[in-house]
């Protein structure tokens, strides 16, 4: 088989060869690490100081140097492990020195705060385990912010900052290239996690613009570290842009009506009310105490909110006396000499109003304070006064929605006034409720009846 050799031809030495043509201009340069760094340790300080801003709040007179301190402590370990991501450093060994900086740092924020240093040697961890239990016990007992003495549940709340963010920190800028992404999702979570933990359990003025912050924050976050030039331009416009046309739909939102009631939802149990059985047995508190809302009262004076009088004592436990109870005579008829309508007419700078909005309660008596005036009352309907100063309601018990408001007579004398008050209560008047029966013996029925009075 014979071959026929084609002669090679030459290329000019002129011309060029075939060109990739760019459409969208010319290129725009990566941003180099350590520029990323700075950029995101920037905008990680940004997202830290707005969380730590409403942290600071659930506290009276929040100590703002340490709190500034503990910002500056986790921006510096988020600094030390970025710059481990660029060192040229072994996996193994960065990480490690990672692991390290961000104990140490966790540690300094925590003594920066208020936590004596001593606490964190391992011998006096029982003893920083119990006062942290103690502070955690209390923070459900207690309003905030809390402006109270107790030591241990002020540096509880205040601890929660400084662990957060050096958390956040170290999953901001720990050195795993192929990782990054998802870890600083999660040290974003961590920040807005206590951002929406503050904003929760005391809710901030001008919620939305503060809301339009952290999105906007969050956004840059994410996206802004690796764009440059046009494209940062666009992608902060489209962040702004979206806040923007969000504010309006978020105030429209009647927050008298969430689309989630969180506070009331149960996993289980489609009614999460919560009954209660107002007489005294001096038992242990066995029911379940989990800082459950179960009513809101809007009120210009501090005072004391009631459901029930206990006037009848069977040797055993203080009950309210029902009609029909043969033992209970004498208190209805102290009862029937107990002031009432004309209470408004002695002092009406006592008259205090008050509103009421139910939560997880379910109860057959109203809350109310002092002696309330039942023409006054509004909001809920069959309630049936009693002289001795409750209100029961008819039909229906009261239930999560239900809302209500009264006027009621609250005495609150001065010192003066007190002074003057007779030193023992008038005889016409309380010589019935001034009895005490007992059983005949302790091995009596708590419902057998009291057998001799004193």
């Amino acid at each position: 088989m014979t071959g026929v050799a084609l002669p090679r031809i030459a290329e000019p030495a002129n011309v060029p060869g075939p060109q990739a043509v760019r459409l969208d201009g010319p290129a725009e340069a990566t941003p180099t690490p350590r520029r990323r760094l700075a950029v995101e340790l920037g905008l990680f300080a940004a997202l830290a100081g707005l969380a730590l801003v409403q942290w600071s709040r659930l506290v009276v007179d929040p100590p703002l140097v340490r709190m500034l301190a503990v910002l500056a402590i986790a921006c510096a370990a988020g600094g030390v492990i970025g710059l481990l991501s660029v060192s040229g450093l072994s996996r193994g060994r960065a990480w490690t020195l990672a692991a390290l900086v961000g104990l140490l740092a966790t540690a300094a924020a925590a003594v920066a705060v208020g936590l004596p240093a001593r606490l964190l040697a391992l011998p006096n961890w029982p003893e920083l385990i119990d006062g942290v239990s103690l502070g955690l016990a209390g923070i459900e007992d207690n309003d905030l912010p809390y402006g109270g003495g107790d030591e241990w549940l002020r540096l509880t709340l205040l601890l929660f900052a400084p662990v957060m963010l050096c958390l956040a920190a170290v999953l901001a800028f720990w050195p795993a290239r192929r990782a990054r992404t998802p870890l600083r999702a999660l040290a974003l979570a961590a920040v807005v996690t206590l951002y929406a933990f503050a904003a929760t359990l005391d809710a901030p003025g001008s919620e939305l613009l503060w809301g339009l912050a952290l999105m906007v924050l969050a956004v840059a976050w994410l996206w802004v570290p690796q764009l440059t030039g046009r494209r940062l331009a666009l992608a902060a416009a489209v962040a702004v842009g979206a806040g923007v046309v969000a504010l309006p739909v978020a105030a429209a939102i009647d927050p008298d009506r969430p689309l989630w009631d969180y506070e009331t939802w149960d996993w289980f149990a489609v009614d999460s009310s919560v009954s209660f059985q107002w007489n005294h047995t001096y038992g242990p508190l066995d029911w379940q105490r989990e800082g459950t809302t179960l009513l809101e009262v809007e009120s210009n004076l501090p005072l004391y909110w009631k459901a029930s009088v206990l006037d009848r004592f069977d040797g055993f436990t203080w009950q309210r006396a029902e009609r029909g109870d043969q033992l209970a005579r004498r208190e209805f008829l102290a009862r029937l000499a107990a002031p009432g309508e004309d209470l408004p007419q002695t002092r009406r700078d006592w008259l205090t109003p008050a509103s009421f909005d139910v939560a997880a309660l379910s109860s057959d008596l109203v809350i109310g304070t002092g002696t309330p005036q039942p023409q006054a009352l509004q909001g809920l309907e069959g309630v049936i006064p009693s002289r001795d100063g409750t209100l029961i309601k008819g039909g229906a018990p009261l239930a999560a929605g239900d809302a209500y408001s009264m006027v009621a007579y609250a005495p609150r004398p001065t010192e003066r006034e007190l002074r003057r008050a007779p030193a023992t209560y008038p005889e016409r008047r309380f010589a019935e409720q001034t009895l005490v029966s007992l059983p005949s013996s302790v091995d009596a029925e708590p419902d057998a009846g009291p057998t001799f009075e004193l």
